[in-house]
């Protein structure tokens, strides 16, 4: 945990604002981890770019609005859920030898 702040720590140490958002509260290993080689990273650092960690309440035609009621305009949305880690080769059908 504590090789993890700190190298979240260095990477947002111009953004303490998205240094709060990107901790994770729970435990190192707790839940799957994003591996960032800084191009997340500098990705939320774009003056176009908003993290949002307040959660969904609603999508409307205009974006997406938040449980705290603010109004997201968006122009594109990824539905993205995760995955079954142990379920993963499931759908694969094998054949043969």
């Amino acid at each position: 945990r504590r090789q993890l702040t700190a190298l979240l720590a260095q990477q947002y140490e111009d953004r303490p604002d998205l240094l709060a958002k990107v901790t994770p509260d729970y435990i190192v290993g707790g839940e799957r981890m994003l591996r960032d080689n800084g191009v997340w990273a500098r990705s939320l650092k774009k003056p176009q770019t908003t993290l949002v960690t307040e959660g969904m309440e609603k999508m409307v035609p205009e974006g997406i609005v938040t449980r705290d009621g603010v109004l997201h305009e968006v122009d594109m949305v990824i539905y993205a859920t995760g995955f079954q880690a142990s379920e993963f080769l499931e759908p694969l059908k094998v054949t043969g030898l």
